[in-house]
């Protein structure tokens, strides 16, 4: 039985960002977003502190009541290089207690 990929409104979205660059992290953006265009939150972070090439952040964001079931959460995480180089990637669940076609 694999784990439902869903989450609860109100209800926390938990996890941590790992994020490395041999160039060096200069900033990351985390943003929550919901499927309808809506932001949810939106943060920026500066060269992290210890290591300049690599970051582990951890994500605990809160989403709040009243988001319908089915309703796609997505989060992306955009890292820049000290060169100005930049890299995204996404994670996307659902409001839910199973995501639709999911046993």
């Amino acid at each position: 039985m694999e784990p439902a990929l869903a989450v609860a409104s109100p209800g926390p979205l938990l996890g941590s960002l790992y994020l490395h660059d041999s160039n060096g992290l200069d900033s990351i953006r985390v943003r929550l977003e919901l499927g309808n265009g809506s932001v949810l939150g939106d943060s920026t972070f500066f060269a992290p502190s210890g290591d300049p090439f690599e970051a582990t952040l951890p994500i605990d964001w809160q989403l709040p009541g009243g988001i319908p079931d089915h309703t796609i959460v997505r989060l992306v995480a955009r890292a820049r290089s000290y060169i100005g180089f930049v890299a995204a990637d996404t994670f996307v669940t659902a409001v839910g207690d199973t995501l639709p076609g999911s046993s």
